[in-house]
């Protein structure tokens, strides 16, 4: 137990001798960590993202212990390109920006409809707007710190989704992928295995 939080919970009452019976108890299950895996996120990393991203990180500590930093960090300079259907695009966008990936592309054209709105997605007060204005505003009300401008040049993004309705996609063996010429499935596949699944 650190000294600061010793006199804590001396002034609150709380013997010591409990405590650390009890975080030695939790230590052996695994459910506590004297390690801080703050401190593995890069330095670079400013402090009002290191406090917006505090509890994604204490998550991730439950499934990856020791290396829940390293993968909070690998997540924040993914690339991940969104297409299609705004009801299921804005949700999704707010919900990868919100728990670390900053760098999204927002493929999205013509003009938000009232029956597009969706929590953490488009308002009603945004018909009219453009859509991909809409939904970056979408996105920077939960991630003020998103990256949103598209790709440049030939960026392979690290994901690409196409959200709609079960059955919307595209014709047998082809794929239009994030408002590209269609490839094969088998092309695609090579780009990213894990579109073969």
């Amino acid at each position: 137990m650190r000294p600061y939080e010793a006199c804590a919970l001396d002034d609150a009452g709380v013997p010591a001798e409990n405590v650390n019976e009890l975080l030695e108890a939790l230590r052996i299950c695994a459910a506590v960590t004297d390690h801080d895996p703050a401190g593995d996120l890069p330095s670079r990393m400013p402090s009002a993202i290191r406090r917006h991203l505090r509890g994604e990180l204490a998550a991730l500590v439950r499934r990856h212990g020791t290396l829940a930093g390293e993968t909070l960090s690998q997540r924040t300079r993914k690339r991940v390109v969104l297409y299609g259907d705004p009801r299921f695009v804005g949700p999704l966008a707010s919900a990868l920006a919100a728990s670390g990936v900053h760098r999204l592309w927002i493929h999205a054209t013509g003009q938000a409809r009232l029956f597009e709105a969706m929590p953490a997605g488009l308002r009603s007060d945004d018909e009219g707007r453009p859509r991909g204005t809409a939904l970056a505003d979408a996105v920077w009300a939960v991630a003020p710190e998103a990256d949103l401008r598209p790709f440049p040049g030939w960026t392979v993004p690290d994901l690409a989704i196409i959200a709609g309705p079960v059955g919307a996609a595209t014709a047998p063996n082809r794929c239009w992928c994030a408002g590209l010429a269609p490839n094969s499935r088998s092309a695609l596949a090579t780009a990213w295995p894990w579109s073969a699944r």
